[in-house]
């Protein structure tokens, strides 16, 4: 009896043994996520004061500083995203170019990150490289003034559409990075677009 007590015991201790690693190949391990910020600065000639840009943001306001005229640069938004390796996100959302108190209409921004690939850059640094990248924007530009019937003015808005699309967009980790440039509707104002991809903690 206490033979077949054994042999019973050894069989089911052998059955966990064997199904422990075919239990685990059902699981999926979970990849590192990273950060994708968007950092929306505006260049201006405004008489009203001066913006600061962030102190990370030092090496991208050197730059501008040399390559244009503005007398003002100020940061306008910024975006963020999570994901994952050879993932894609998508953002909407109503945006504040700084133009927006002034005729009383929102502004409207979408970002979309397509798969995202880890890898190293030639000094052997944590690197990546998005497939693809779309930044957009619908903007309001005042198209002319109408009075209405007590006398008073108002402002006839349109909607003008502008936007960024790149394809295979490479950075280095924690590098902020200027991607692009857009000319804003009906001022003068340029918005610079800087991208900063950085791994994050699960």
């Amino acid at each position: 009896m206490n033979k077949i007590k054994l042999l019973i015991a050894g069989i089911c201790v052998s059955g966990v043994l064997f199904l422990l690693p075919v239990m685990g190949l059902g699981q999926t391990a979970v990849e590192p996520s990273y950060e994708v910020s968007l950092q929306l600065l505006m260049g201006s000639n405004d008489a009203g004061p001066k913006g600061s840009l962030p102190s990370s943001l030092s090496g991208i306001s050197q730059r501008l500083k040399a390559n244009y005229s503005y007398s003002n640069y100020r940061l306008s938004d910024t975006l963020f995203g999570r994901i994952s390796n050879r993932g894609k996100f998508e953002y909407r959302s109503i945006a504040n170019f700084g133009r927006d108190v002034v005729i009383q209409q929102p502004s409207f921004v979408e970002m979309t990150a397509n798969e995202l690939k880890t890898g190293l850059t030639a000094k052997g640094g944590q690197a990546f490289l998005l497939e693809s990248f779309r930044f957009g924007a619908k903007v309001p530009v005042v198209t002319s003034v109408s009075k209405d019937e007590s006398g008073k003015e108002r402002s006839v808005v349109s909607y003008e559409q502008i936007g960024i699309t790149l394809n295979k967009v490479g950075l280095s980790e924690n590098v902020p990075t200027l991607i692009g440039t857009l000319n804003m509707p009906g001022v003068n104002d340029t918005l610079f677009v800087v991208m900063t991809v950085k791994t994050v903690d699960q």
